[in-house]
């Protein structure tokens, strides 16, 4: 993460590349499907290369909410308090960073996750990645009749 929201997309593309390609080396020694697991800002990560590769199966989500940008703007953990003020005296505001962000954002990369083992583990007390869009997301999930199981932990 940088106040460049430009840099982070490519930072997401190219990270997104490097697992697919690691995937297509498993792949010629025999492998054919694959899991996945993000936590926090990461599991954003997860669900855009489970969105966009069929070879992952089974996806474990803990820590996810549905919109990149505003679980990043809402978050209080100090880092991101202070990359957030680089953004804003560089004019960069949330309605812009939901743009730039937007195909960042989990609840834009579900299209392709129908029929696929999805393990969400959200935390009511998250700092980083608000509960609540934890819940937009799973309301999202279930207006797309996307099948998952839910673990929430009341304590972290």
């Amino acid at each position: 993460m940088n106040e460049n929201p430009l840099d982070v997309v490519q930072y997401y593309n190219e990270a997104k590349r490097d697992i697919i390609k690691t995937a297509d080396h498993f792949e010629n020694l025999g492998y054919k499907y694959f899991s996945i697991f993000g936590t926090s800002l990461s599991s954003t990560l997860a669900l855009i290369v489970a969105n966009s590769d069929n070879r992952f199966k089974k996806i474990i989500l803990s820590f996810i909410g549905s919109d990149f940008a505003q679980s990043f703007w809402e978050s209080n953990q100090l880092l991101v308090k202070t990359i957030k003020n680089k953004m804003l005296a560089n004019n960069i505001n949330l309605k812009i960073l939901q743009k730039y962000w937007k195909n960042l954002s989990p609840i834009n990369n579900i299209d392709n996750i129908m029929g696929k083992k999805l393990l969400i583990i959200l935390a009511k007390n998250d700092k980083v990645v608000p509960y609540k869009y934890g819940l937009d997301l799973l309301t999202k999930f279930k207006k797309e009749r996307i099948n998952f199981e839910l673990y929430t932990d009341n304590f972290f």
